[in-house]
């Protein structure tokens, strides 16, 4: 934005369905949610960004967000006026003690009556994990459901999801353990607009793996989901760009796991391995 320091520098956007359509597909109680999946797009950009602009520019191997904490949600309006959202950026104070370069980013809008929200805050780094980690070993899952049946059966409970954010095939699951696993095309845009923006993986393939959690929270059982669920801190998660060959064979799997369950909060994880 101009006026501001190169070194924590600040995007100004007026957000509007128009502009980005496939926000309609994230429908959570009938409003078009920002999904957490974007902030975490929003992010990768605003560092790749940056990095594009230095003096010294590195290969951008992956990106990991760490400590993200997602205060209040964003709805986008159905408008010609949208709503003004804001992502600043700045060097984190962490980024000589721990390998790669790390930001701190905040997330805020201003409504028309002028009133500032807070919506999300973090931390991301470049380069800070080697790609090729080991993903958990998937057990053996009999149970199975489609894409489609967990579809609608996350409606009846509000989390109307479009076109964009479906996609999950052949849902596993052993109705036991809280655990399940899916398959779904990697993708880096929805394809439903021209020059769309550029995203390492479109929001609505990273939000398949945060649906799945919801699978796994009900041990696969979908009759017994009373409700959906939605991050609110996200300890850490690492991307990684697929190679060309991964997108020319976009088929991967994904595995979600609860390791703990409350009342009203569970602690997830979720995984994405392509299946080259």
């Amino acid at each position: 934005m101009p006026g501001c320091s190169a070194v924590e520098p600040v995007w100004r956007n007026v957000l509007r369905i128009r502009d980005v359509p496939w926000l309609r597909d994230h429908s959570l109680g009938g409003e078009a949610v920002f999904p957490a999946a974007g902030y975490f797009s929003m992010a990768i950009e605003a560092v790749t960004q940056v990095n594009e602009l230095s003096s010294k520019p590195v290969k951008i191997d992956g990106f990991v967000l760490r400590d993200v904490s997602i205060k209040a949600a964003l709805v986008t309006p159905d408008d010609d006026d949208g709503i003004e959202v804001m992502f600043s950026l700045r060097p984190s104070i962490f980024t000589e003690a721990e390998q790669g370069q790390w930001w701190d980013f905040n997330v805020s809008s201003v409504s028309a009556a002028g009133h500032w929200n807070d919506h999300v805050t973090g931390t991301i780094g470049i380069n800070a994990r080697q790609r090729g980690q080991t993903p958990r070993k998937i057990p053996n899952l009999p149970q199975r459901a489609t894409g489609k049946a967990w579809n609608d059966g996350l409606k009846e409970v509000g989390f109307d999801y479009g076109p964009s954010f479906q996609g999950m095939v052949d849902v596993q699951s052993d109705g036991k353990n809280y655990i399940a696993a899916t398959h779904f095309d990697i993708k880096q845009e929805s394809g439903v607009l021209e020059g769309e923006s550029r995203y390492v993986l479109h929001p609505g393939t990273v939000d398949l793996c945060l649906q799945l959690i919801i699978v796994s929270i009900y041990a696969g059982k979908l009759n017994d989901m009373t409700c959906g669920a939605v991050p609110i801190q996200v300890d850490e998660v690492a991307i990684w760009p697929p190679s060309e060959e991964q997108l020319k064979n976009p088929a991967a799997t994904a595995f979600s796991f609860t390791d703990q369950r409350g009342i009203r909060s569970f602690v997830s994880g979720s995984q994405l391995v392509s299946n080259d």
